[in-house]
């Protein structure tokens, strides 16, 4: 409805009144209307007077017109109207930005503003489409005021503001920040860097609070103090001028590991990163009509290195993923859930696709005859948990919470251990087989009940630097229209190459592309342009 009382409109409608008291002739009544708001098409206009069980025929009483197009249920879903709303859903993992201690180019920022504009451009609506647009890894800031929490809880996303980076570009072209959602695992650093700072960089922070504070130097980078940000989930929703009218908020969905360590009695969830989902809601009076959620979950060397050391953990991803479907799955409207879940599909998982990948990253050579020792990598996380090196080791916090329940970080470290015990440089096939099917279930990605998962092209598909498809995106209650990888957009990352030696040196905007879809929503009460 446009911004008029309902003086105005009964004023405007007196012109059409016919001699039975209080009536609009019908042969006028969809012109007047219309020129109270254009957007009122014949469609609309049929909802209008079902829903006010209005009798059309002797023409429509004016005072129980207006008071219908002003009360909340003026769109009503029991007379069975409908609607087809285009609905363009988009994610992408954005690293963030360039401003945290992640790899990434020095002027990552740079080629993400480049990038950015034509995406929200290609991703733009028509008066009847509603486009929505998730960031994970996100960057986000605490507010003045707010005291860190280590631990993310439910009550911690309040403590913090998305970074100012690219907000008015975003609001430029009418994206809206329905809500965001702050997680924990970035592990090196929760400072902020300025990594180009001759470029720009820390002028394209639009908040003067979010510049003021790289206060601190590392190297001859400027820095804010530690405890300061975290990484977490953003949605953003553009409505088309004919849908101007739905009303968008914001809800988050927490997977507090903490929380879920207590549930399980299994400590070692403790060690594993707090995740969340950020929701937007499209609603039209007390009627909620669809619902958007986009997640990042755990996964990656800094997780890994935790999850493996036990069965019990390595479904950790599945339960988050269910965690929020089933909050997708709840509504009782079309629902989509997205983002980067660090899994790939169950059907090329289970055909062994990935299997000589995974011999790879764990031991350094495709053939189970040639294993000599663990990668690089994985040598790391035995390091890590043993507390040898130079590199990061195991806190005390957590050694302590080890401790307490009567377990050691070198306990877990054995499933590192392929050799037989006592006879160095012999490796143990059932060490090497426990590793191998932990990180196979960790990377498969299943159903969720009550959604449908997208499954990529082919096998080839990839949405991420090392290969393969790890953004997915589940939905029901919607017509799948497209799906697309946009795996050529080399503003995000570049190509392989011969002259590119090593795979961090593709990372452009990002380590991911932008992954995206369309569907149909057939939509209850919600009449379109």
């Amino acid at each position: 409805m446009p911004a008029l009382t309902k003086a105005d409109v009964l004023k405007m409608l007196q012109s059409a009144v016919t001699k039975e008291a209080g009536c609009i002739r019908t042969e006028h009544f969809q012109e007047i209307v219309h020129q109270l708001d254009a957007s009122w098409t014949p469609q609309r206009l049929e909802c209008l007077l079902k829903g006010a069980n209005l009798e059309s025929s002797k023409g429509i009483n004016v005072h129980d017109f207006v008071e219908f197009i002003f009360s909340d249920g003026h769109f009503s879903e029991q007379q069975g109207c409908s609607t087809k709303v285009d609905l363009k859903i988009t994610s992408f993992n954005v690293l963030g930005f360039g401003f945290c201690a992640l790899p990434g180019p020095d002027r990552q920022w740079s080629h993400f503003s480049g990038l950015l504009d034509e995406l929200l451009s290609k991703r733009d609506v028509g008066p009847g489409e509603i486009s929505v647009l998730g960031f994970q890894e996100d960057v986000f800031v605490l507010r003045e005021g707010c005291k860190w929490d280590d631990h993310t809880t439910h009550t911690t996303h309040e403590k913090f503001e998305r970074c100012s980076f690219m907000r008015e570009t975003m609001e430029a072209h009418g994206f809206t920040l329905a809500s965001c959602s702050v997680h924990d695992g970035l592990s090196t650093s929760s400072q902020m860097f300025i990594k180009d700072a001759a470029g720009g960089q820390l002028e394209a922070l639009s908040s003067p609070y979010h510049r003021s504070l790289f206060t601190e130097l590392k190297g001859d980078q400027k820095c804010t103090k530690s405890q300061m940000v975290k990484l977490g989930n953003s949605i953003w929703v553009k409505l088309g001028s004919n849908l101007k009218h739905l009303r968008v908020r914001g809800e988050v969905v927490t997977f507090d590991t903490w929380n879920e360590a207590k549930k399980r009695n299994l400590v070692e969830y403790q060690m594993i990163p707090s995740r969340s989902a950020a929701k937007a809601i499209i609603s039209q009076g007390s009627a909620d009509l669809f619902v958007a959620s986009t997640c990042h979950l755990a996964g990656g060397k800094f997780d890994d290195r935790w999850i493996l050391t036990g069965d019990s953990l390595t479904s950790v991803n599945q339960e988050m993923l269910e965690e929020f479907g089933n909050d997708a799955a709840r509504q009782q409207v079309p629902s989509v859930l997205f983002g980067d879940t660090n899994m790939k599909h169950y059907t090329f998982v289970d055909s062994g696709f990935y299997d000589p990948v995974i011999m790879g990253m764990l031991f350094g050579t495709k053939e189970r005859t040639e294993i000599k020792k663990l990668s690089a990598a994985y040598e790391g996380h035995r390091k890590f948990l043993m507390r040898e090196g130079d590199s990061e080791k195991v806190s005390e916090r957590e050694v302590h919470i080890l401790q307490n329940e009567g377990k050691t970080p070198a306990d877990l470290a054995k499933v590192y251990d392929i050799e037989v015990p006592g006879r160095p440089g012999e490796i143990n096939p059932l060490a090497v087989d426990t590793l191998f099917g932990r990180v196979k279930k960790l990377w498969r990605i299943s159903e969720v009940p009550g959604l449908q998962l997208i499954p990529p092209e082919s096998e080839k598909a990839t949405s991420c630097l090392f290969g393969g498809v790890i953004d997915h995106i589940f939905y029901k209650g919607m017509d799948l229209r497209s799906h697309k990888i946009d795996d050529t957009e080399q503003r995000a990352m570049l190509l392989p190459s011969p002259e590119i030696k090593s795979p961090i040196d593709r990372i452009r905007a990002s380590d991911h592309f932008p992954v995206m879809a369309d569907f149909t929503l057939t939509v209850q009460g919600a009449p379109a342009g």
